[in-house]
């Protein structure tokens, strides 16, 4: 499979808190920057809907507070392209040189390995739903493989946004260890979701701009 694009655009200058409302906020802003930037004719390649559409089964654009100021990453072509037709857009409505910015372009080839690769996803937001199984549960075992089942379906996902076909392989997917946050983490409208901090081995090479859970467009579930 051919190389999948991951681009990060850091604006140092742009100072951002990391309540979810304003992200969303922003997210909007982007979104109507491009759509009023394209004059309602349909662009190929460029897609704003990709700034945190509901409907999206996986965030390929994404906003994180870096040291407390604005993160944009897009994984995928059609998503690096979004995000970077907005970022020419954002240069010429604010007039001025580019300054305090950071370009990160990278390259990532999707592929299983032949070994149990450990990684780690911080502050990954869970479903109510799930959160309420779970509580359910008394026997450790039982709770850590219905989240291994869902770390499976969440980079299942993964792969479908990126367009890689497994093919006979099997992804495998183990939990080493789990710590529960000790308060819930603010998402939209003031609801809160169940937090997790998970370290699992899994046998398939992971971008480390990936992440997981719920509300990834926000910046949660970062794995590492």
């Amino acid at each position: 499979m051919k190389a999948i694009p991951i681009c990060t655009i850091r604006l140092l200058d742009v100072t951002i808190n990391d309540e979810p409302d304003y992200k969303k906020m922003l997210l909007i802003g982007a979104f109507e920057k491009v759509q009023n930037s394209l004059k309602g004719e349909k662009v190929e390649g460029i897609e704003p809907e990709l700034f945190h559409n509901q409907e999206n089964k996986y965030s390929g654009i994404q906003l994180a507070a870096y040291k407390k100021t604005a993160e944009y990453t897009a994984i995928g072509e059609t998503e690096v392209a979004t995000l970077n037709f907005w970022y020419e857009q954002y240069l010429k409505s604010t007039g001025e040189a580019p300054q305090n910015i950071v370009l990160i372009n990278e390259t990532y080839v999707p592929a299983f390995i032949a070994y149990q690769q450990t990684y780690r996803v911080k502050t990954m937001l869970i479903s109510d739903e799930l959160a309420k199984e779970l509580n359910n549960m008394t026997d450790k075992f039982a709770r850590w493989d219905r989240l291994e089942k869902y770390l499976y379906g969440n980079l299942k996902r993964f792969m479908r946004h990126i367009g890689y076909e497994p093919g006979e392989q099997f992804l495998k997917v183990t939990i080493q260890d789990i710590m529960h946050y000790d308060t819930s983490k603010p998402v939209y409208h003031g609801q809160k979701k169940t937090a997790l901090d998970i370290r699992f081995q899994c046998n398939f090479r992971l971008p480390q701009t990936l992440r997981l859970g719920q509300s990834t467009a926000i910046g949660y579930g970062r794995v590492s």
